[in-house]
C-alpha cells in the first residue's frame, strides 16, 4: 500500500550556499518534515528565520504552515502535551527569500483537543506542513539556514 500523502528529504548542494534540505512532496491531504527541538528554551528568542524558494515547474505552494509544539511533562502530578501554535507563511518565489516569523504571531491552532503554547520551554519540534489546498498536491520547496535569534 503506497501512501497517498508523501514527501521526500534530500540534501543538495547548492551555489553558495553549501548543503540545503530539499523537500519533494506528493499529496492529496498533507505532509510534513520536521526538527526535534530536544527540550530547547526559546524564551531567549524573539524570531524564527529561514531561507526558503520553490522550484517554479513544480508548482509553487501559496502557503506553508509552521507549527511549534511543547513536549509533553509532568505539572503538578498531571501530564500536560499536545501544546501546538501555528503560523502560515506566503510569498514564496522560485529565488531565495529569507522568512522571518516573530514566535509571538503563532497562533492557537483552534483544535479542541490541543492546546496552545503556554511557554517556549520544553519546546519538542518545529514542523513544516505542506497542506493540499494552499500548498498545492505537488511541489518542490528548499529550506536553508533555520534559526532562532532575537
Amino acid at each position: 500500500c503506497v501512501s497517498p500523502n508523501r514527501l521526500a528529504e534530500y540534501y543538495v548542494g547548492e551555489a553558495d550556499r553549501g548543503c540545503v534540505a530539499k523537500l519533494e512532496y506528493r499529496i492529496e491531504a498533507w505532509s510534513a518534515f520536521w526538527m526535534k527541538l530536544e527540550g530547547a528554551d526559546l524564551t531567549p528568542y524573539f524570531m524564527l528565520a529561514f531561507d526558503v524558494r520553490a522550484e517554479p515547474e513544480w508548482g509553487i505552494p501559496g502557503h506553508i504552515k509552521i507549527e511549534l509544539k511543547r513536549d509533553c511533562h509532568l505539572e503538578d502530578h498531571v501530564t500536560k502535551c499536545n501544546e501546538v501554535s501555528i503560523y502560515y507563511v506566503s510569498g514564496i518565489e522560485d529565488r531565495w527569500r529569507r522568512i522571518y516569523v516573530p514566535l509571538g504571531h503563532f497562533v492557537h491552532t483552534g483544535w479542541s483537543d490541543v492546546g496552545p503554547l503556554s511557554s517556549y520551554v520544553d519546546m519538542h519540534e518545529l514542523v513544516f506542513v505542506f497542506e493540499a489546498g494552499p500548498s498545492g498536491r505537488h511541489g518542490v520547496v528548499f529550506l536553508d539556514n533555520i534559526t532562532f535569534g532575537p
